[in-house]
């Protein structure tokens, strides 16, 4: 009896796997559908991929940062209707717990 593919939805933090990942690289146009269909492999049925990330302001080195990663956005809806972005912007970031003393997130 063969089994079934499991169903998987694949969770994305675009800000990390950037910087971390694809800055500095010929890889700028990544397709995470074919990237993760390859690591997960087939007995992985991918339903959905949510990508998110935090919009980029332009500097005065990168002008242009915040209209590169508005076109990469257009060519992912396109080219990967499995993926559903979300771009957070500062005002959408959860507020500190009153009392807390921890003021912005950890990084390692």
């Amino acid at each position: 009896m063969d089994k079934k593919p499991l169903r998987t939805i694949v969770y994305v933090d675009g800000f990390n796997l950037y910087y971390g990942q694809l800055k500095g690289t010929s890889y700028k146009w990544l397709d995470p559908v074919a990237l993760f269909q390859r690591v997960l492999g087939p007995q992985n049925q991918i339903t959905q991929i949510k990508y998110f990330t935090a919009r980029v302001q332009p500097t005065v080195n990168e002008p242009s940062v915040n209209t590169r990663q508005d076109a990469y956005f257009r060519a992912l809806g396109l080219w990967c209707p499995l993926v559903r972005n979300t771009a957070l912007q500062a005002s959408q970031l959860p507020s500190p717990v009153p009392g807390s003393t921890l003021t912005k997130p950890a990084t390692w």
